[in-house]
């Protein structure tokens, strides 16, 4: 069915048309003029006005329940969330940047999201925990502020000489960790440094100890070996109230036995002498002869 506008509007009832018809319009060589097709639907179904510019040319438009503006122009807020078909929205849709963050209700999923080198420290509202930072190997000498507590270091096997500055104090040394090969040859300890109680051996030893070195009453009688032999010029024979006894002899010139009397040879003969302290001499009282 075609219809030719003469008028403001060609009303025409939609009881009249089925779907698959076509409405011609015929323009006039006047582009002043712009045609309107006005549907007025029954009941509460709404009434449906389009109008197109003036065309100088026939124009035929098919009808469809999708119809819209011949002109492309859709009014403002005329369409509504109602005639949007869902998942008509796709991507290819939106421009790019347009979706705003006020555009966003609630949280967006992790799994939504593409962070790799996207996230950064201005992003970060407050402090990170640290079970959530992956530090093996990251952290460097410049990101340290101030000094580090010792208990936080293993320092097992890793410090060497050349980290030390200066000398170590003693105290800091466990006990009976230095070792007779840590000691250099030319160290040259001082004895006083030495605690040697029980510990020289005779093959430490070399030459001979001077007397000087020994402590008074040290020596007894079982440190003396029986082929010792020592000569009578070594000993002093005041042996004061000491009983001298032997099973050989006692050789002289002159045997004193008390401080008054002694016994004296001469030549073949032995006399027996006192000593007189008012002469202050040797006085014989008695002489033995060997014939």
């Amino acid at each position: 069915m075609s219809t030719s506008v003469l008028a403001n509007y060609a009303t025409l009832s939609a009881r009249d048309l089925e779907l698959k018809d076509k409405i011609t319009f015929y323009g006039a060589n006047d582009d002043t003029k712009k045609t309107t097709f006005k549907v007025t639907e029954p009941g509460s179904v709404g009434n449906f006005e389009y109008q197109f510019p003036a065309i100088t040319q026939n124009v035929t438009m098919v009808h469809s329940e999708n119809i819209g503006d011949y002109n492309s122009s859709v009014a403002d807020d005329s369409i509504s969330t109602a005639k949007i078909q869902d998942s008509a929205v796709t991507t290819a849709k939106i421009a790019d940047s347009a979706v705003s963050n006020a555009k966003l209700a609630g949280s967006i999923a992790y799994n939504k999201l593409d962070l790799n080198n996207a996230v950064q420290n201005s992003d970060l509202a407050g402090s990170i925990a640290y079970s959530k930072l992956d530090l093996n190997n990251s952290v460097t000498n410049g990101d340290l502020a101030g000094s580090i507590a010792y208990n936080k270091l293993d320092l097992n096997n890793a410090v060497q000489n050349s980290d030390l500055a200066g000398s170590i104090q003693k105290s800091k040394l466990a006990a009976l960790e230095i070792q007779n090969s840590d000691v250099a040859a030319s160290a040259g300890i001082a004895y006083n440094k030495l605690d040697l109680n029980n510990a020289v051996q005779n093959s430490d030893l070399a030459g001979s100890i001077q007397k000087s070195k020994l402590a008074a009453l040290e020596i007894a009688n079982a440190d003396v070996a029986a082929s010792a032999a020592i000569a009578g010029s070594k000993i002093n024979p005041n042996f004061q109230a000491q009983n001298v006894q032997t099973t050989g002899y006692v050789q002289g010139a002159t045997v004193q036995i008390t401080a008054a009397w002694r016994l004296n040879v001469q030549g073949t003969d032995l006399r027996v002498e006192y000593y007189d302290s008012g002469s202050s001499s040797w006085v014989v009282k008695g002489t033995f002869s060997s014939s």
